[in-house]
């Protein structure tokens, strides 16, 4: 195992109830704890409750010095990518260059579309013309473009993002799936789509809902990929999106991630073993361990406890299980 330079982000706090830590008290717990990064998910409409991911990142990068702020991920196809493309400079230069963009083009939830106008199935097509437009509008002088969504000619675009060519670009994603099509009947997922889009036009990539021996297999296909495009020596970052319990057993981790479900799929514990990071202290370094050796440089931990236990998770995570890898 080699576990240098690997960073851990913390994410996806939603709560907002008595027993919630506020979200400032938690970006400057992250910070204090040790953390590398804090990521926010975004659904705006016809999910579960979440936040708005730019709002988030742009107050806890007023609160910290040191943490990324990142989305996990940003339904993109869902935004006006010039519009964005100037909020994400703007908080890169506030910032002094701490945001990463994490971006998916979404789709499991077709109502989250419908409220939009957005039809699903120009969900890919969206998704890569934004990226192309944003990389455009962060390192041209003066951006055209002759796209589907999009056309326009010489248009300046200041202030640039303060990192070089641009702030990272994490896509996100993975092999295969399943998803509720607008029909609202199961549907399979693409299982090359969003690791043709990192090897494209990603700076990193940034999976869910993998085991160590899938997530290795799309590090393969990702490379393989940057190959074909001329990018095999582009710098990519290798993250993994994923839900983390620690606690004092296996059994008792298990009782707090199962139940429910995510992304068209079951929340059984076998669907806990299977592709989360659960138990006891050392459960989850044994389990972080197999993902590194994946190939997992940067872990995005999302937290599914209660409101009032989230603090001693994180805490526990700091003392107790990150300190193996630094």
């Amino acid at each position: 195992m080699t576990s240098d330079g690997i960073k851990f982000s913390v994410g996806d706090y939603v709560d907002y109830n008595k027993d919630a830590m506020p979200l400032t008290e938690f970006a400057v717990l992250a910070e204090r704890l040790g953390f590398d990064g804090l990521s926010i998910g975004d659904h705006c409409a016809g999910s579960n409750p979440s936040n708005e991911p730019l709002t988030i990142m742009t107050w806890a990068a007023a609160v910290t010095e040191r943490l990324i702020v990142s989305s996990s991920v940003f339904v993109l196809p869902l935004a006006d990518p010039v519009r964005l493309a100037k909020q994400l400079a703007n908080l890169d230069v506030l910032s002094n260059g701490r945001v990463a963009f994490g971006v998916g083009p979404g789709g499991e939830n077709s109502k989250e579309f419908e409220a939009f106008g957005v039809p699903v199935s120009e969900r890919r097509s969206r998704t890569d013309e934004f990226i192309e437009i944003m990389q455009g509008l962060w390192t041209e002088p003066l951006f055209s473009y002759d796209g589907r969504y999009l056309q326009c000619k010489d248009i300046t675009f200041e202030p640039k993002p303060v990192q070089k060519p641009h702030l990272p670009i994490w896509i996100g994603g993975r092999l295969g799936g399943v998803e509720t099509g607008p029909d609202g009947q199961r549907r399979f997922k693409s299982k090359t789509a969003a690791t043709r889009r990192a090897a494209r036009y990603g700076d990193g990539w940034m999976p869910y809902l993998m085991s160590p021996e899938m997530y290795k297999e799309s590090v393969g296909m990702v490379k393989a990929s940057a190959k074909e495009f001329g990018r095999e020596d582009h710098p990519m970052e290798y993250l993994h999106n994923i839900f983390i319990v620690v606690k004092d057993s296996l059994d008792e981790a298990l009782g707090g991630v199962a139940g429910g479900e995510r992304y068209g799929e079951s929340r059984s514990a076998e669907f806990a073993m299977k592709y989360d990071i659960i138990g006891s202290p050392q459960d989850c370094i044994k389990r972080m361990t197999e993902f590194i050796d994946a190939g997992v440089r940067h872990f995005i931990l999302k937290l599914p406890t209660p409101a009032e236990e989230r603090r001693h998770q994180m805490e526990r995570l700091a003392k107790e299980v990150l300190p193996a890898f630094r």
